[in-house]
């Protein structure tokens, strides 16, 4: 991520401190990443809450589901929420 010389290079920075150019090209180097980990991030914990709101749907309206209340309220729930059907 970063080499020798970088760690050993100092300015008008305190004893042991990191030149703030070097702490600004870290820090914009790991911040390259975010996009996509938040991305992962994101449509995992969907994905969970997706799966979960239909195991609750499937326990209160299983017993409706010959009337076709369970698709009704599943499709109610994914227009409200985004949830993929």
């Amino acid at each position: 991520m970063f080499n020798h010389d970088d760690t050993r290079s100092r300015t008008r920075e305190l004893p042991g401190d990191i030149p703030h150019v070097v702490k600004d090209t870290l820090i914009r180097h790991f911040m390259k990443t975010w996009d996509e980990l938040m991305r992962d991030c994101f449509n995992e914990v969907e994905d969970i809450l997706t799966r979960h709101v239909n195991t609750m749907l499937r326990e209160h309206f299983a017993a409706y589901a010959h009337e076709g209340l369970l698709d009704e309220v599943k499709l109610v729930v994914s227009l409200r929420c985004r949830f993929p059907h």
